[in-house]
């Protein structure tokens, strides 16, 4: 790159392109090669109407265009040159378009996809704490059971020894 079309930036020390400034506009030239040359019209019919002739100090020779008219055939060509580029860009604008529509559509599939599935985890969540209480209560209640089975046991060992203790004295 040419050491001109670069420039420091303020930071110090990265390297960045200048804008390139805008070209000139392009001069006019008659078949013979002379540089085009503006002219004012005076007259009723067209006043101060601008017009582009050859601009050879010999008098005229090939090139004479109203500058309106130039001008309107130019953008013309600018237009009919990048009608394909604009056709191509609106495509793509609306492909674009397109996409985010159905972007669009399938997050909200999602999203409801997602709520359903979440409306279910609450539910399986809530029925699995249900089924948790339920057995803490069942063991709460085995643990009573085996608690008061423990005592009988106990009470009977006890009565059972007694009785024992008992025959045996008698005998």
């Amino acid at each position: 790159m040419d050491p001109a079309s670069r420039k420091q930036s303020s930071s110090g020390g990265s390297v960045g392109r200048l804008r390139a400034s805008p070209p000139s506009i392009p001069k006019l030239k008659c078949a013979c090669g002379v540089s085009a040359m503006a002219q004012t019209s005076n007259t009723a019919r067209n006043p101060r109407r601008r017009w582009l002739q050859c601009g050879k100090s010999e008098g005229s020779c090939f090139l004479w265009i109203w500058e309106d008219l130039l001008h309107e055939y130019a953008e013309e060509m600018v237009a009919y040159c990048h009608a394909g580029e604009y056709d191509h860009m609106r495509e793509t604008i609306d492909m674009l378009r397109q996409f985010l529509a159905d972007e669009k559509t399938d997050k909200g599939k999602m999203c409801e996809l997602l709520n359903a599935k979440q409306n279910e985890l609450k539910s399986t969540i809530e029925a699995l704490n249900q089924c948790r209480l339920e057995c803490l209560a069942t063991k709460k209640h085995l643990e009573q059971i085996k608690l008061s089975r423990c005592r009988l046991l106990y009470v009977l060992l006890v009565l059972s020894f007694l009785v024992v203790s008992l025959v045996l004295r008698t005998n």
